[in-house]
């Protein structure tokens, strides 16, 4: 399946060559976590401020299925559509409506959305587009994501699911709304015709912007609070494309994020009110952690569940509560939450 970031570090290198990305796949505090081989397989994508968590859960048969869990750790699996084969949820708003995908034998991706009382939404495709992701929504109920199959471009849906293109910056070949706040405001990427990938922010009349990218040849944004400050990474040049958490306010001023010792990458996926942000850190030789930068600069790791060796954090709540996966290399990812003191426990 894809995930939400598609595949954190690597996948920001993958952009480049493909023009495209590539196809992948303080809360309550829960019991120790058991051995790793217990818990269940899936990953938590996105939190709201009232600690209800939404991502993918795998069945007994491996067939992922998109969740909704409560602040105290109890989990619903969101209705699939007739002729489903597997669905996901990627965002969750303040009222609990949560978007996602739900995907046909034939792969074919259909944008969902799921009303808090569990109620499902198939949200309507552009003319002549048979597959689409809705990747994140706002409190307004305006979601953002991007077409699928040949040329991928950004799109947003009105609150009443009528779609519409973000058209892009000149030469575009691609783009990708990952995230938009309350105000409309996006945040994504654009490929442009020398096939490099730069951040980029669409108003929310669309006016297109790229952000600046400190002297690198290449960027995504992933991430945008509600005072829109924007999440991502910088990357490039060199053999190994050092890739660079970084942010950038709402005036597109540029820092970039300390890297955390003993790891070469780094990137960040998404900001909370206070200006949290949590993402991922990768090691020379592959390793990820999930790591979370306070608004001070500091960077702290979050390591991950006994027994795995990687993780990822892909979302933050307003309570500094960190959702994401913990799992061995090339093994099945298991949903994880980090309270606000950065105690890691199992999602069921």
């Amino acid at each position: 399946m894809w995930s939400r970031r598609t595949s954190r570090i690597a996948g920001a290198v993958t952009v480049l060559a493909t023009a495209c990305l590539t196809l992948t796949a303080p809360g309550p505090s829960l019991a120790a976590a058991p051995a790793a081989a217990a818990l269940n397989n899936g990953v938590a994508y996105a939190i709201n401020d009232n600690g209800v968590i939404t991502g993918y859960r795998n069945d007994s048969s491996g067939r992922s299925g998109a969740a909704r869990w409560q602040a105290d750790g109890t989990v619903t699996m969101l209705t699939a559509p007739a002729g489903s084969m597997q669905t996901g949820g990627l965002d969750i708003n303040s009222a609990g409506v949560v978007v996602g995908y739900s995907d046909t034998s034939d792969w074919t991706r259909t944008a969902v959305r799921w009303n808090a009382n569990g109620s499902m939404t198939l949200l309507r495709p552009l003319p002549g587009v048979s597959s689409m992701e809705v990747d994140a929504i706002n409190d307004n109920n305006v979601a953002v994501g991007v077409t699928l199959g040949g040329t991928w471009h950004a799109v947003k849906w009105a609150a009443n699911g009528a779609p519409s293109t973000l058209f892009g910056v000149p030469g575009e070949q691609a783009s990708r709304a990952w995230d938009i706040n309350n105000a409309g405001v996006a945040a994504g990427y654009a490929v442009t015709s020398d096939n490099a990938t730069h951040a980029v922010k669409w108003s929310a009349s669309g006016t297109v912007s790229r952000l600046p990218e400190a002297g690198k040849p290449y960027s995504q944004a992933y991430g945008i609070n509600n005072n829109g400050v924007i999440v991502g990474a910088v990357y490039g040049p060199g053999p190994d494309y050092i890739t660079t958490a970084a942010r950038w306010n709402a005036n597109n001023t540029l820092t970039l994020l300390s890297t955390p010792a003993g790891f070469v990458h780094a990137e960040a996926q998404a900001i909370n009110a206070t200006g949290t942000i949590v993402g991922s850190a990768t090691t020379s030789s592959g390793t990820s952690h999930a790591v979370r930068w306070n608004p001070n600069g500091s960077v702290v790791d979050l390591g991950m569940l006994p027994g795995d060796t990687n993780s990822g954090g892909s979302d933050v709540n307003a309570a500094g509560v960190v959702v994401g996966d913990s799992y061995v290399s090339f093994s099945p990812e298991h949903p994880v939450r980090w309270s606000s003191g950065g105690a890691i426990s199992p999602l069921p």
